[in-house]
Formats: C-alpha cells, sequence, structure tokens
C-alpha cells in the first residue's frame, strides 16, 4: 500500500471517528431531549467539526520520503 493510500485511510478514520463521536452525542442528547435540534443541523454540526479536526490534522508536520 503506498503511503499516499495509507494517509488517506488515516484521514478518513480520523473524519469518521468525529463523525462517530458527535453522532453519538447527538443520539445521547435526543434521547435526554436537552436540545430540540432536527437531525439536518446535526448532521450539518457533524459536518462542520469533521473540517475542524481535518485542518487540526494536516497542520501536524508529515515527513514524505520520496
Amino acid at each position: 500500500m503506498s503511503e499516499v493510500t495509507t494517509k488517506r485511510i488515516k484521514s478518513f478514520a480520523w473524519r469518521f471517528g468525529a463523525y462517530l463521536v458527535v453522532a453519538g452525542l447527538a443520539f445521547i442528547v435526543k434521547e435526554i431531549q436537552a436540545f430540540n435540534l432536527p437531525p439536518l443541523v446535526i448532521a450539518l454540526i457533524a459536518y462542520v467539526i469533521g473540517e475542524i479536526t481535518k485542518y487540526i490534522n494536516t497542520q501536524v508536520p508529515i515527513e514524505t520520503q520520496y
């Protein structure tokens, strides 16, 4: 597996993990009905948090070898 593929898989896993955390929190919030947010807003929040984690993930210097 190439280094680029490995980095893409790690990036996907990072963002998917963040999405799962937010989705889990949304489920908990929905269950206790602390907030009355529509599912579209929750999905949008998950997407934004995913993009934030992507930004954080790309700020870490990665050494590449050619």
